[in-house]
Parts: C-alpha cells; structure tokens; sequence
C-alpha cells in the first residue's frame, strides 16, 4: 500500500517531536537549577549555622570578658544584649539542627545532653546579667566561680560538629552534582540518539517521500487533465482556472471564460434549485457531488459527474473551490437505453411483434440510424430474408430478400460477434459487394444465435456517415438487443416444441392408456385423472374415497399385494411399481401397472401420488407370444432362415441346422462351431463391410447389426447372405456381451438387381432415344466430353469438335453468353445445381433453345473436379409459351374492352335513370292520395336498388379499369361510424336485433384516409351483417395498430350471430356475383357484387379483408386499411369532469355492457355494471357509500326491463338524486314523452354512440340550461341541435340561392323536365337548348348574358367539351366568355371530372341530379 502524507502532517510530527526534545532538556536544566539552588541554600544555612555556633564561642568569652570590666555603666547593658543574644543563637541552634540529617542531628542533640549546654549556658548568661547589675558581691563570686572554660569548649565542640555536618552536606552535594552531570549527559546522549537522530532519518524519509509524492500529485494531475475537466472558481462562481480538457470538452479557448461566471455553462434542464444549491456550496464553501447537465460552445448537452470541494483558506489570496467533472453522457444515455429496454421488454401488454417493433425504434433513435432491420439468413440458398424492418416511410419491408453474399451481415456473422461502421467508405469492407450494392456509410449489427445456431442478425444502418465512431457501450446495447430478440425467438421455439410435446404427451397418454391419481393424506382427499376414471369404468363425475378405491383390486392377491405396498412406502419412502388386477365398476377384469411414490414433510408422509397404466392388452400379448414363440420355433424350423447366437467373450457361436444348409452344410459336419466357422466362410473382401458394421452397431449409432455378404457355399461358388443381428446382453462397462441374428439366402434378390440394371441400361438408351445429351466437363483438365446427342443438338461432327470448353463456349448465343458462363462458374465456386436455360446458334445459323441441367462430382478435399449434365432441346416449348403470353394479352385487351363497355353502359342507364328518379322525386313532392304516395314510394325504392346495382357495377369496372379515384382527407373516424350506425337503426330495430358499437380503442384524433369509401365498405357489410342475421347482435368495432402516425392500419370488424357461411363457401364469397349458395339469392336477393367490391376496395387502401364463420353461429369480416393521423386533434373533450361521476350501468347484453364500461372508465368514471334489474337493486339497497349520479338503463331486459326498474329505483329513498337515462333498441313515437313522465332525464337508441353518451353525461351532470331547455327530456336529436349549433358557421344569405339566369343544355327530353323541375323546387327558371350548337347559337342570340349554363356532355352534333371550349373562345360572344359552367353528366369514371374542367367548365354535377349538390353548385357561383 502506498504512503501518502501531506505537508501540513510533515510540519505537525515535526513540531511535535521538537517541542518534546526542547521540553526534555529545559525539564533537566531545570532539575539541575533546582537541586543545585537547593544546595547552595543549604550551604548558606550551614555557613550561618557555623558563625551562629562561632559567634556563641565569642560571645560566651565577650561576656565573660564585660563582667569582669563594669566600670563603664554602659557595660551592663552590652552584658544584658550579649547574655539575650547568646541565648537566642543557641535557640536557633536548636532550631537548625532540625534541618540536619539524622546522623548530625543525633550527634549534636547527645552533646547536648550530654553537656546540658543549654541549661548551663541559661545559667552562666543568668549570673552573667546578675553580677552585672552589681547587686552583691556574691553573685560576681558565683559567676566567677562558673566553669566558663568548660563552657567555651563545649561551644567550640558545637562548632566543630556543625562544621563537621557541613563538610559532609558539601560533599553530598558535589556527589549529586556530578550525577546531574552524568544524567544531563545521559539526557542529551538520550536526545540525540531517541529524538534527533531518528528525526533526521525521519526528515530524510520525509523528504523522499514528499519528492515521491511531489511526483505522483503531478502523474496524478496528469491523468486528471487527461480524463477530467477540472476548474477552480471564486465564492461568486468566477472562473479562476480551466485545464485543457475544459477547452477540449465545452470548446472554449484558454483564457475566453476566465474571470466570467461558471453559470455561462448551464444547460437550462435543471430546475431553480438545482442551481441554488450547486451556488450555496461555492458560496459557502462546502462539499458537493452529484450529476449535471452543462452546455458546451456549439450548444451540445453533456452529463457530468461533478464533485465540489473547498481549498483550504490561504492567507492573502481568494477564497475558491475546485470543481472536478467526468464526462458521464455516455453512461446516462445508456441507462436511459437499458430503461427503454427494460420497459419495452417487461410490458405484458405487448405482442413480441410490437415488442421488437419498438425496440427498433429505440435502436434507430440510439444510434441515430434510420434503418433497422432482424434478418433471416440462410447461408446455404444465400439469401437474406427481411423478417423485420422499421424504416422511414416502410423503404424496406418485412419479406424482402437480398444476396446474403452481397450484404453487410455477411461480415457479422463472420465476426461472430458485434461489429460497427462510422464510415465504410475508409473501412476494410470499402470494396466489397455490400458496399458498392447498398452504399451505406454507416452500421452496427450483432448476430442472431438460436440454440446455437446462427440465424440471422440486428442491424441498423444508414446512407450517411455518423459524426462520431461508435462506442463500446453501442456495442454492448445491440449486443443486448440482439441477445434479447434471440432469447425471445427461441423461447418462442421452445414454447412451440412444449406445447408439441405436451400434445403429444396428452395422445401418448391416451393411446398408452395411462392415467395418474394423487392422495392428499392431510384432507384424505383422493385425485383421478380422467383417464383413471376410464380404466376403472366409473362415471366422470365420480369422485373416489380414501377407504373404499382401495376395493377397486381384485380380492385376494392383488388387494393384499397393493395394501402391503402402500404400507411399505408410507413407512420406507421408497416408490412400487406393480403389475396387478382390479375389478372396474362394470365388472370387468383388467391388468394395471401401478406406480406410487411419497412424499414426505417433517417425517410424516403427508401425500402419495403415481400413475396407472391399462396393460390388459400387453399381459395378453405376453401370453399370445408365449404361444407365438412356441409356434415360431416350429416355422423357424420349417423355414429357410438360418439363426446364430454369439457369446463374444468367449467366441462360442451356436447355429442351427438351416443355417448350414444355405451353405450346403449339415450342422455335423461344421461342429465343434465358433466364430471361426463363419470366419473362414466369408469372403475376404466382405469382412471388412461386416467388421464395420459390428463396430457401428456396438458403438450404439445403428440400431441393429446389418450387412450383405459372400460366403462360400460347399460346392465352390459364392452365396450372397443378408447377415442381420443385434445385441441382446451388455456388460456393465458397455460392451456387447451376446448376439443374436439370421442369415438369408438373398441370391435371388441380387439376381434381381442385376436384372434391374439391365434395366437402367435400356432406360439410358430410351433416353438417348428421345434426345438428351449427356456431357462430362473435366475442370482438373478442362476437357469436355460428349455423348452422341449432344453433337446431334448443337450440329457439330464429332472430327471437328475440340474436347475443349472453348468448343462449347464459342457455340452459346451472345446476349445469354455471359448470363449463362456467370451461373456455371457460381455452380463450381459454391458446389450448387447447375440449371439454366440458353439459346446456341448452330452452324446452319438457325437458333436453337436449349435447356440445361448439370451436378458437381467432388473430391476428398471438396474440391468439384467434374460436372456431369445433359442438354435437351426445349425449342417448341419456348415458341408454345411465347404464343401463350400473347394469347394473355389478348385476354387482357378484351379485359379492357369490357370495362369499357361496362362503363359505357353505366352512363347509357344512368341518363334514363335521372329521368326516372326526378321524376318520381318531383312526382312525391307533388299532392298526391295515400296510395299514390304508396305507388311512388316503392318505385323509388326500386329505382334506388337499380342505381344502387348500377353504381356497384359502375364502382366494379372502376376498380378493374384501374380509375377509382380515392382521396385522402382528415374526419372524425368515430363520428362516421356514429352516423353510420344511426342510419342502419331503424332496420335492425325493425328485425328485433341489438346493433353495437365498440370505438373505445379509437384514440381522440383525426385520421387521413377516404371516408366515403370506409362507409362503402362497412356499409356493405353491416347491410350483409343484418339481411342474414334474424336474432342476437351485430358488433361494429375499430381499432388503428401501428406507432408511426404516416404509416398506421385501420383494423375495422364487423361480427354477428347470423346464420354463418360454411366452410367450404368462405373462399367464393369474394368473388364476383357469387353468394354462398344459390338458394341465398332466392330467399335474401343481392346480386353478390358487394363483397367482391369490399375486398377490391379493400385492396386499393393497401389492406386485405378476411373471413371467419361457423355455419348456424354467425360471421365475422375483419378489414386491414392502411391509413394516417393528423396530427391537430379536434374532438372535443367534455366539459364536466366525468372522473367525478359514480355510475351504474344496467344490460342484459354482456358486450354492449362491456363497451359502454371501458368507454366510462377510459374517461376516468368510476363504474358498476349489472346484467338485470334485481342485481341492479340489490346493489343500490346495500350501498354503503356514496349513492350512484346517473343510472344507465336498457329497456329490452328479461324479467325486469328498464321501465319497470326505473320504477323501483324511485321508490328506494336513497336513489332520488339519481339520474337516469334510458337506452333502448325498439323506438315508437311518444317514447321520448313515456320515458321523461316516468323520471329520466336522458333518452338515445341503440347503437350507443360516443356523441350520444357523452353528450348525454355532459348535459345531465351539468344541471344546466341545456337540461332545463331539453323538453320533455335530453334525446339523441337535442344533443345533435346542440352541437350542431356549437359547430356550424355563421350562415349568409348563400343559403338561399338569388335569382339566376340559366341555360340549360341537354338532348333528353326526360332529363330537360326532370332539371326544369329541380330547378322549379329551388325557385328557379331556365332555357333550353338540345346541343352544344344549338347552345352556341342561342348564346350569341342572347343580347343579357346568362349567369349559368348547365352542360350535359354527350350530346350529338356538338358534345358538351366542344361547346364548352368555344364558349370560353369567345364563339358565342365576348360578354358569354366568363359565364358559369356547371357539367351534368352521367360519366362517372375516373379522369371524367378533371376532363370536364381541362375543358373550361366550373363545376361539375353527376346524375341522377342531387338537389343539394345542385344547390350547392349553384350556390358556388357567388362565391366564384
């Protein structure tokens, strides 16, 4: 482990140990201070003791020597202060001594009492002051007398004693001198070598260690530069300082961001305080780490993982921070990719398809590719099947196939791993195929592996070069993309194989007779499966008893036998297998093999569970075959199979008499027998076939011994034998331990194969016969050989042919000469069949077909070194096929020579039938008796039908003729499906049947598509959905699939429960003026054209139409539009919050029940729904919470209908607030009154529609004037008033047409009433003209110019497009140039209406004439 120290600790252990090496030699310093002070005190206590004990000697003399002298007065007082003062030393004396050590002071106090100094020197000073005072002569006599000298001595010897303890004192002191002396020695002896000197070895360490780490801090700031922006900024966030990798990240230069504020790099994504918080930490100089979002110079977003830390305070310089960041954009964009993953992968909802449908999308948005693809590849047929594909605009779509040679997955399955291109065009695959065909610049693909094979591969690609390479973390995510769909693919695959097996194992278990039981002996419940149930013949329904199935055995053996197992296993826990004999409920006797097993819990067996098996017919086989065995032994030996048996270890070899008579033998005279006996019969050359196939058999790869051989029959010649056998005992080790097998005389079968031989050889020569050349091409040395025939076809003689492949080469035509070399040298470089067809030019000149097949002949190394094909002529063939493609487009002329004439007559009958229709309109219009209304209205009904066939047929020879025009406009899907369903109401109401409508999974937007021709087809088959069903529903529903909104499929579907098509009708239905059977046309009439034309229609929307049906069910036809979505939504969203309401829904029809809750629900409602009214009760009476808003009721419902429910929900207290509204699927007049007296406040047929329910809810929870103003009560009309109210625009006065001078020009007299009487209707007049030149000179005749001019087309003379061209020339006057042309026509095809403009018409009106879109034409010319 490295040593890493800093400075500030350097100069901390450093100051540590110098401070205790100072602390250490002024602690000794001032020990030796101390002590030496303590001693010169005691010497200066031990000089004043000796002059105290001196100066007693000379006071004691001084005082005797006054006594003596007192002539003086003043003597006397010098003996009073000389006898106070001795006394006083000698108390001092007395005192010191106390300081003494033990020995002086005992030696001064013995000398003491021993002299009784004290007492004698109180007594001498005593006499002393008295014999000064003169008082008597005694007292002088008595001092005198005094022993002064004796006194004088003792004092000296005081002195002497004290002088004595202080000579000692000295020289203790100089001995504790000389040891201070030795221990400040030993002190500094202790600090140099404890402290100083490990300090200067510290230092020197420390100092390499500093210059090491001097080192490592510049490697380490290197590194940081290299891989980490770095920047220190000021307590106000002001760039102080930036490395280079700053410049190199966000593009600034050096110096351009110095001194500005770090906020100039926020990105703007984090919110305020994210900002706040990152500006605290600077400003208070504190920790902070975590990730930000920094915008660099060119405005790209980078993700940094961002540590804030304060430098400590300097003084004399700013207070800074130092920001270290690590570039973390690439990890965040790829958990945000694993998160997409995961996401997608993880959704239940979702298909595979749609799974991996997003998971492209992801892929293209990742990688920033736009083509994504999974591929199929099959190396060996070379090709590169697209199985999914996510594309702008679908360029590339799933089933398109490619050269797998000549593709980038080439490449990737060679890699056998994740590859990537940032730009091919300076890659190593620059020059390959792939590159050249596709040309894209960019890729990154992984393969495919399933169970270990390599089936295809995930690429994403684009035409452009990628700005940056791809990184490893690109790599890894279509390496986990491509690990996932593979996981996936297979798992599919192994769901299929389960589910085969489990099928098969259900028929196994069926065909085997097994059955399997369970016993819990917790409850003491007992299991059977159904199979159980069957071998023991009880009812389905039985259900067998712990005591009595035991009883089910045959009494006797079988139920003691099964009873001891049980026992057995309870107690040991080992599982039985058994076979025994029950007793079924029917009496019958059967063999069962029983297996069982336990299991155990806590040491108690807790359940017993096993199968069983039927054996009845196995026993009895077993039995057959003892008797079969029996009765093969006597065939055996009445036959002419030879048997031997081999004991392989010991070569002992049994064989029965037969087998020595194939050979000419008696078994006698081959004994003793043993492998050698057959050994020495074989031939030689056929021993080693039979070697080879014991091994493989006893390597277990084949399942018996097998093998035909020569041996040598008694009289020489050689016998051929079918040598069959297998092993029937095996070592433990595995090898063979005994043989069984037969020997067959099969001379006969190989006389027969030689006979067939022959065969083939006359085969070959009929095939010479008839034509066929045979070549061999020799690539080792590039000869070619002929047959006969083969000079024959290309008309060469055998002299003049070469041998070469020149001499073929030179004989093909030009312009298949180079196709036809191509495939034959791809046939040799892949080992591929060699098959093609050519044209030769034969020496004559005249130009033969020939067609030409060939296969490769290999060598050990798979190498090819032959081709060997035939040639044939295929001239006639060819000549035939050219006269049928022309004969095709004969057929398809005539084709459009029909559709013409069908479009021909669609006008020719549709002229007539505007007469007839106007007529019958105008008629109606008219007063007329109850009868002639009657009359009229069925030969309007019937004149309807006919234009209805008529614009069917019209619409047929469209879509044939190729000129049905579509047009692709945004509406509202729902909308349309709304009104549909409303005008199919009535008639479904009429046949008592329930008409649904399922738009909950339509979303909330426009889509772009035809809606005329969507109606067209729904129409068509909701009209078919009622005309065959008599009861129950018809279900309309709608969905779009698909993510990409330019590229989205309508999936519409109408289903019902009509009388069903059968199986073998469902093909035919499409097709033109075909119905199921001819006894539909009697019974429901149509001419079978409408399904034809759905699914033509079907096919022009780029979608198909699909059949599902069960005959006596019903019907149900699903149609695939591909459509588009605009992107401005434009349905209107309630205006009350319909999350708030609680509301019930109450019908008996579970579907309709069904839809109308996930329609509720998608808006956020909380709903209840109930099948009948008493249900519907039963949860209003024991509601405990908050009682239902709005009821929603049926009023068809068994039992109890709508009406009657209404009733009691009224009488319940807690229902009064409760709103109802009834839906229904009968409507008469006065209901709408019926249902508002009996308290609902909304009321709307049956389908129930998104407009009709929501407009209802809207109205009804917003108590509004709406509500009050729906009188009696809100009805599907009054939310149409409304909304048509709320969408309409304003109206002028184009609403009501002004009067207009009008030319009318037509050449049918009928058609010239029909349009002066629809003009009559809207208040207007006109003239008449019959052709275009009658028009002209009318015109010019006409001094006011008309306003408009109404212009049939086909007229005699001069037709509507000249008139009208000459018109606009000015033929019929300057002032007619600009007048308003409106074509009526009864040409409908496509190009018709665009023909009509190019002419210089304004407008154009097809017939029959419509009043409102003659109105509305008419109304144009205002605004034009």
């Amino acid at each position: 482990m490295l040593y890493m120290i800093s400075t500030e600790s350097f100069i901390a252990t450093f100051s540590r140990r110098y401070k205790l090496a100072l602390l250490v030699i002024v602690l000794a310093i001032t020990t030796s201070f101390v002590t030496l002070n303590e001693q010169q005190i005691k010497q200066r206590d031990n000089a004043k003791i000796i002059n105290i004990a001196g100066e007693q000697r000379m006071l004691s003399q001084r005082l005797a020597l006054f006594t003596h002298r007192l002539e003086a007065p003043e003597r006397a007082q010098q003996i009073q202060r000389i006898a106070t003062k001795l006394l006083d030393n000698q108390q001092f004396l007395i005192e010191k001594l106390a300081t003494k050590n033990a020995e002086t002071q005992a030696k001064v106090a013995q000398h003491f009492k021993d002299t009784q100094l004290s007492p004698r020197l109180e007594r001498y000073t005593r006499l002393a002051i008295e014999a000064s005072k003169r008082s008597s002569m005694a007292d002088l006599r008595l001092f005198e007398q005094f022993d002064s000298e004796q006194l004088l001595q003792d004092l000296n010897h005081t002195v002497t004693l004290f002088e004595q303890a202080s000579l000692a004192q000295q020289l203790t002191l100089q001995r504790i001198s000389l040891a201070l002396w030795g221990l400040s020695l030993l002190v500094i002896l202790f600090l140099v070598f404890a402290i100083f000197k490990p300090m200067q070895r510290w230092l020197s360490e420390t100092y390499q260690k500093l210059l090491l780490e001097k080192n490592r801090v510049k490697d380490v700031q290197f590194a940081l530069n290299q891989h980490a922006v770095v920047m220190r900024v000021d307590s106000q966030a002001n760039l102080l300082f930036y490395n280079n990798k700053f410049t190199e990240q966000y593009g600034f230069n050096k110096k351009e961001l110095l001194g500005q504020s770090v906020k100039n790099l926020h990105s703007g994504i984090h919110n305020k305080a994210f900002y706040q918080e990152v500006d605290n930490a600077i400003k208070n100089r504190s920790v902070w780490q975590g990730e930000i979002c920094n915008k660099a110079k060119d405005g790209r977003l980078y993700w940094f993982d961002t540590s804030i830390v304060p430098i400590k305070h300097i003084e004399n310089e700013v207070d800074s921070s130092i920001i270290i960041q690590h570039d973390i954009t690439e990890k965040k964009r790829t958990l945000e990719t694993l998160t997409q993953i995961h996401k997608i992968t993880s959704d239940p909802a979702q298909s595979l398809d749609e799974k991996i449908a997003r998971l492209l999308l992801l892929g293209r948005e990742v990688f920033n590719l736009p083509l994504a693809i999974v591929s199929n590849i099959d190396e060996a047929k070379n090709t590169y099947l697209v199985k999914y594909a996510s594309t702008p605009n679908g360029a590339i779509t799933p089933g398109t196939v490619f050269e797998y040679q000549h593709s980038y997955c080439l490449h990737t399955l060679k890699a056998n791993h994740a590859i990537a291109y940032h730009h091919v065009g300076q890659s190593d695959i620059a020059t390959h195929p792939c590159y050249e065909n596709f040309s894209l610049e960019s890729y990154i693909g992984c393969p495919l592996v399933v169970s270990g094979k390599r089936i295809g591969t995930l690429n994403f690609s684009s035409p452009e070069v990628t700005p940056h390479a791809f990184t490893q973390s690109d790599l890894e995510i279509v390496q986990l993309l491509a690990h996932w769909i593979s996981h996936e693919f297979m798992r599919e695959e192994q769901e299929n194989k389960l589910l085969s097996q489990q099928q098969l194992m259900t028929q196994m278990s069926e065909q085997a007779n097994i059955g399997a039981w369970e016993v819990d002996l917790v409850t003491e419940k007992v299991y059977w499966s159904d199979m159980t149930k069957q071998i023991h013949e009880v009812e389905a329904n039985f259900e067998p008893e712990l005591s009595t199935a035991i009883n089910f055995y045959k009494p006797g053996f079988s139920q003691e036998r099964i009873s001891e197992l049980v026992a057995q296993s309870m107690q040991t826990g080992e599982p039985y297998q058994e076979e025994l004999q029950i007793i079924t409920a029917k009496g019958n006797e059967v063999w069962v093999e029983a297996k069982g097993q336990t299991e155990f819990r806590d040491g108690q067996c807790i359940r017993m569970f096993g199968s069983f098996q039927d054996i009845t017919e196995r026993v009895e086989a077993q039995n057959k075959l003892k008797f079969s065995n029996q009765r093969l032994e006597f065939v055996l030996d009445s036959t002419g199979v030879g048997i031997w048996d081999w004991e392989i270890d010991s070569g002992k070899t049994t064989y029965n008499e037969r087998w020595a008579n194939i050979l000419g033998y008696k078994l006698s005279e081959l004994e003793p027998t043993d492998t050698l006996t057959w050994v020495n019969l074989v031939h030689p050359e056929d021993f080693k076939y039979s070697e080879h196939a014991l091994r493989e058999h006893w390597n277990r790869e084949n399942e018996l011994y097998l093998c035909e051989i020569r041996m040598k029959h008694k009289l020489g010649h050689w016998v051929w034998i079918l040598d069959t056998g297998r092993v029937v005992e095996w070592h433990i080790d595995g090898s063979p331990k005994r043989m069984i097998g037969t020997h067959l005389d099969i001379s006969a079968s190989k006389q027969a194969e030689q006979d067939i031989q022959d065969k083939n050889e006359r085969m070959a020569l009929a095939a010479d016969s008839a034509g066929i050349g045979i070549w061999d091409y020799n690539l080792v040395d590039n000869t070619l050989t002929w047959d006969s025939w083969m000079f024959k076809l290309y008309g060469v003689a055998e002299s003049d042919f070469s041998g070469a492949y020149d001499a073929w080469e030179n004989g093909l035509h030009p312009d298949d000469k180079i196709a036809t070399e191509t495939l034959l040298k791809r046939a040799i470089e892949l080992d591929e069949k060699f098959d093609t067809q050519f044209r030769i030019i034969l020496p004559n000149k005249q130009i033969r077909h020939v067609k030409a097949s060939a296969i490769n002949k290999v060598n050990a190394e798979g190498q090819v070194t032959n081709m060997i094909g035939v040639n044939y002529d295929v001239t006639e063939r060819v000549e035939y096929e050219h006269a049928l493609k022309q004969a095709k487009t004969d057929a398809e002329t005539a084709v459009i020579a029909k559709n013409e004439f069908l479009a021909s007559m669609s006008h020719e009958i549709r002229t007539p039938m505007n007469g007839v229709i106007g007529m019958l309109d105008l008629l109606g219009s008219s007063e007329l008796s109850d009868e002639q209304q009657h009359r009229v209205a069925i030969a309007q009904s019937s004149a309807n039908s006919l234009l209805t066939l008529i614009n069917d047929i019209l619409d047929f020879s469209k879509i044939d003729a190729d000129k049905l025009e579509l047009e692709n406009i945004p509406f509202n899907l729902t909308a349309l499906l709304g009104e549909l369903c409303e005008s199919f109401a009535m008639t479904v109401e009429a046949k008592g049947l329930e008409l649904i409508l399922d738009t909950t999974e339509l979303p909330n937007q426009l889509i772009i598509s035809d809606p005329g021709r969507i109606r067209q087809i729904l129409t068509n088959l909701i009209g078919n959905a009622i005309k065959f069903t008599h009861t129950g529903e018809i279900l309309i529903s709608a969905h779009l699939q698909g993510t990409d909104l330019d590229n989205l499929t309508l999936i519409l579907n109408v289903k019902d429960t009509g009388i069903g098509i059968a199986q073998d009708k469902q093909a035919h239905v499409f097709e033109t003026f075909s119905q199921a059977d001819s006894s539909t046309t009697r019974n429901y009439g149509g001419t079978g054209l409408g399904l034809a034309i759905v699914k033509k229609l079907c096919n022009r929307m780029n979608g198909s139409i699909s059949l599902q049906s069960t005959l006596g069910e019903g019907s149900e036809f699903t149609c695939s539009l591909q459509v588009s979505s605009c992107e401005k939504n434009h349905t209107k969203v309630p205006d009350v919050d319909i999350s708030s309401l609680n509301i019930l829904v109450v019908d008996d029809n579970e579907t309709n029940r069904e839809i109308i809750d996930k329609q509720l629900s998608q808006w956020g409602a909380k709903v209840t729904t109930c099948h009948n009214g008493e249900q519907a009760l039963t949860i209003c009476k024991s509601q405990t919470g908050a009682m239902f808003d709005i009821a929603i009721l049926d009023m068809q419902m068994p039992n109890m209908d709508g009406a009657q429910l209404a009733q009691h929900l009224q009488s319940i207290p807690e229902c009064e607030p409760m709103q109802l509204i009834m839906m229904t699927s009968m409507q008469t007049r006065g209901d709408a009154k019926y249902f508002a007296d009996l308290g609902f406040k909304g009321y709307f047929p049956k389908p129930t529609t998104t407009q009709d329910l929501l407009g209802a809810l809207k109205i009804i929870s917003d108590q509004g004037d709406s509500l009050e103003n729906a009188k009696p009560l809100v009805t599907h009309h009054y939310i149409n008033e409304l909304q048509q109210t709320d969408d309409a625009p304003e109206m002028t006065d184009q609403s009501t047409l002004p009067p207009l001078n009008i030319l009318l020009v037509e050449d049918n007299p009928v058609n010239q009433i029909v349009a002066k009487g629809v003009l009559k209707s809207l208040g207007l007049e006109c003239d008449c003209a019959e052709n275009g030149q009658q028009a002209l000179t009318q015109l010019k005749l006409q001094a006011t110019p008309y306003d408009v001019i109404l212009m049939d087309v086909q007229m005699p003379e001069m037709d509507g497009f000249q008139a009208t061209r000459l018109i606009r020339q000015g033929e019929a006057g300057s002032h007619h140039q600009s007048t308003y042309i409106i074509a009526m026509t009864a040409n409908a095809m496509k190009g018709d209406k665009e023909k009509c403009l190019d002419a210089g018409m304004n407008e154009y009106v097809a017939k029959p004439i419509n009043l409102n879109a003659l109105k509305t034409a008419l109304l144009s010319t205002n605004t034009k």
